[in-house]
């Protein structure tokens, strides 16, 4: 860790946080999944502790996979190719999910340049998790100061735009 990283980690100067949710309320049960990766590492370098928190409540996510159904039917060039390979050679219709791309994140980060591979490897620990965004809600809900404002309602983003000051 860098001393500027080092020392916004270590500081005592509080970070405000303002949460604004687009519903009415936190509904922990419903939600779709979310990945996080990038922003796992930085966390870890603003707070571990509630890093870790999060990645209790997460799973790991070490490899993407995509796959296709599996198919009863040629495409017209399949059906060609299996004529000129002959009938030792025919390819029958895949009886399983056919894999299309396999990625190991921890080795497709690992080849990335320094700085993107220091973010996204922290430790030895690859930085990318999936959770539930109701898990993720109650994660940092309750890691809230009790000092803190409430969550605003019923809002949503529309621009964002900075000052000279950068606030």
């Amino acid at each position: 860790m860098e001393n500027s990283e080092r020392s916004r980690a270590a500081s005592d100067d509080p970070i405000k946080v303002s949460i604004y949710e687009s519903r009415e309320s936190l509904n922990y049960k419903a939600g779709a999944g979310i990945q996080m990766n990038g922003g796992m590492g930085i966390l870890y370098k603003i707070n571990p502790d509630l890093q870790k928190k999060i990645v209790m409540s997460a799973l790991p996510l070490l490899k993407v996979r995509s796959r296709a159904k599996p198919r009863d039917w040629q495409w017209p060039w399949e059906k060609l190719l299996d004529d000129l390979r002959g009938p030792t050679a025919q390819v029958t219709a895949p009886s399983s999910y056919q894999t299309l791309l396999e990625l190991d994140l921890k080795e497709a980060f690992s080849s990335a340049q320094a700085e993107t591979r220091d973010q996204l490897i922290v430790d030895g620990q690859v930085m990318s998790y999936s959770l539930l965004r109701g898990a993720l809600q109650e994660t940092l809900v309750d890691e809230f100061p009790e000092d803190s404002e409430p969550i605003n309602f019923g809002k949503s983003l529309q621009s964002i735009s900075s000052t000279s000051e950068g606030e």
